[in-house]
């Protein structure tokens, strides 16, 4: 599906959902779509108050006829606030997937302009006349060099009390993950969290959003399994025969897993893929959050390292689409022909997916 087909069907679900919207509430819907919500994010601290105000306001209002999660294209979403508080997410991590959003989506005042044609086109082919003039005075009137925000219309407030924010896809994606790690965070001393999976499917992302997360609040550490393959040395036809044994279980064990079961600071030798050696050294100082990431993560030596398990899964096609965007000819040949074989392997005899406390797909369409 191309954008414009996908923005198409995005306005037609949102007018199936919500049929009292006005011409500028879709308008609204695409301009957030183009530059999502970065504006409205002056200060961080002022930010989660006025989110926290909100939240609390709403406290008793039903869930929206829309769901959690309204999508608008662009890789971004809405969440609905209303009686989120029940789902355990806190609102600092909504706020911080906020700025996340902020951070990445900036739009451009000509890219908003096409995807507004674009609604021009469909109004066009349904023949509604009230609502090309109204379009057609927006485009006159509107100031698309410094593209200032507007409301919704007043109908909309009163029908809808509209209550979200504009986040990236990952929230939706994910929001069992984060529903569940908040609550962990309350209860636990600290948080020893795997993300296992596909090549391709993410987990390398996934692990680095959730340190941007949690950094401030929770000192959120990253470890990749990457940095533990097996060196050559030991690549004999016995150990490559067994499920995971092309990862240095005994090394992760003696140089991570047993200081970070007792959160002591630790150190550990970095292999390179690249020169096949271990070329620098790591120190990391546990915080209350530590994420082991990468495929063999959740290998059953290490397993009881972990308060959650997750395993994230992708679309073969997909799969096959985003190693070859991140590869040359030569690498992408590898993953296809050795190292996919060797993880499927591995998930599959050890049953890896069944092991884990999540199964999440990555598939952001």
């Amino acid at each position: 599906m191309n954008n414009h087909d996908q923005l198409t069907a995005i306005l037609h679900h949102s007018i199936k959902l919500q049929p009292r919207q006005q011409l500028i509430d879709l308008i609204k819907l695409i301009y957030q779509s183009e530059f999502g919500t970065g504006h409205l994010i002056t200060e961080e601290s002022s930010s989660l108050e006025r989110l926290k105000d909100e939240i609390h306001a709403h406290r008793n209002e039903p869930e929206p006829v829309t769901g959690r999660f309204t999508p608008l294209g662009n890789g971004l979403c809405r969440i609905h606030l209303a009686g989120i508080e029940n789902t355990g997410i806190s609102a600092s991590t909504v706020n911080r997937l906020c700025i996340w959003a902020a951070s990445l989506v900036k739009g451009q005042g000509l890219q908003f302009k096409e995807k507004l044609l674009g609604l021009r086109a469909c109004l066009e082919a349904t023949a509604c006349q009230s609502g090309l003039i109204e379009l057609d005075r927006f485009l006159d009137a509107y100031d698309f060099e410094t593209c200032p925000s507007f409301s919704h219309s007043t109908q909309y407030h009163e029908y809808y009390a509209p209550s979200y924010r504009v986040v990236t896809l990952d929230l939706w994606l994910y929001f069992d993950l984060f529903t569940r790690l908040d609550r962990l965070l309350q209860s636990e001393s600290s948080v020893n969290l795997a993300i296992d999976g596909l090549c391709g499917a993410g987990k390398s992302t996934l692990a680095q959003l959730l340190q941007f997360i949690y950094s401030a609040q929770y000192s959120a550490q990253v470890i990749p399994m990457d940095h533990f393959f097996l060196p050559s040395r030991l690549r004999t036809a016995e150990r490559l025969q067994e499920p995971g044994g092309n990862i240095d279980y005994e090394r992760f064990l003696a140089e991570v897993a047993y200081p970070l079961s007792e959160s002591k600071q630790f150190s550990y030798h970095v292999f390179s893929c690249q020169n096949t050696s271990h070329n620098r050294k790591v120190t990391i100082k546990p915080g209350k959050l530590n994420i082991v990431e990468g495929s063999y993560s959740l290998h059953p030596r290490l397993r009881s390292l972990y308060n959650l398990k997750v395993f994230l899964t992708v679309d073969r096609d997909e799969q096959l689409r985003r190693l070859k965007n991140r590869s040359s000819e030569e690498q992408f040949f590898d993953f296809t022909e050795k190292w996919i074989p060797l993880e499927n392997f591995y998930f599959d005899q050890l049953k890896i997916p069944q092991h884990s406390d999540l199964v999440l797909r990555s598939d952001r369409d």
